[in-house]
């Protein structure tokens, strides 16, 4: 089973309200070392929302859940069995990617030229995946450099081995909503991009173990919340 979430994090005084009562201890001090209000607010946004999505899976109240972190700083929840879970976000949305049995790892990224450089794509990208690029031009060149990036990022945090796999060790598909299959730690991963909102890239990263039906669904039949919603019960629910 592969549980996506896509939903906002700009919501109404009264919805915040009633996510900040889900947190626990450290969350709700995270939320107040926050400078601006609108951080602490999205912040609390996606926890809350966060702790509702896993307790549909754990049947167990949200306040209730309790994280723990792997070796490398990945986040878990305790006494969760084979549940594994991944959260990104980027300004006023968020993407959960929750499964059984395999690792999953997300991100998601607004799309702004001013962050996209050529020095950050020689630093960071494989030699093919830089070579692709200088075919772009203009906006195409954006477009491929977030793609690429949300990509390498959602693999790298579905590995969950902190910095110990660079980011130029491997390249990815830069075609739109394209797949890639990779090798790592000694498994089988498909990295799949897709389009979540208008000016948003995201990709989803899952372990590939086809004795357990793990092989991922095309995300471009993916649909979401809408931005300052609550999430949906139900939204990208896969069997």
């Amino acid at each position: 089973m592969i549980d996506l979430r896509l939903f906002g994090t700009d919501l109404d005084r009264e919805a915040l309200g009633s996510l900040h009562a889900l947190l626990d201890g450290d969350e709700r001090e995270r939320a107040r070392s926050f400078r601006f209000e609108r951080d602490r607010a999205r912040f609390i946004a996606r926890r809350g929302q966060l702790r509702l999505l896993l307790s549909e899976h754990l049947a167990r109240a949200p306040s209730e859940i309790v994280y723990a972190r792997g070796r490398f700083g990945k986040p878990r929840v305790e006494q969760a069995g084979d549940l594994r879970f991944n959260l990104s976000h980027s300004d006023g949305l968020a993407l959960c990617a929750i499964a059984r049995g395999v690792e999953i790892g997300c991100d998601i990224e607004r799309r702004r030229s001013d962050l996209a450089s050529p020095e950050t794509a020689e630093r960071f990208f494989a030699a093919e995946e830089q070579r692709i690029l200088r075919d772009y031009r203009g906006a195409q060149w954006v477009k491929g450099f977030f793609d690429c990036w949300t990509r390498k990022e959602a693999y790298v945090k579905a590995l969950g081995d902190g910095l110990s796999c660079p980011l130029d060790s491997f390249h990815v598909s830069l075609e739109p909503e394209g797949a890639t299959r990779l090798e790592g730690a000694g498994r089988a991963w498909r990295v799949t991009g897709f389009a979540p909102a208008p000016c948003y890239h995201a990709a989803v990263a899952i372990e590939i173990r086809e004795e357990i039906g793990a092989t991922p669904p095309d995300p471009r039949a993916w649909i979401g919340g809408k931005r300052g919603e609550l999430v949906p019960p139900g939204a990208f629910r896969f069997d």
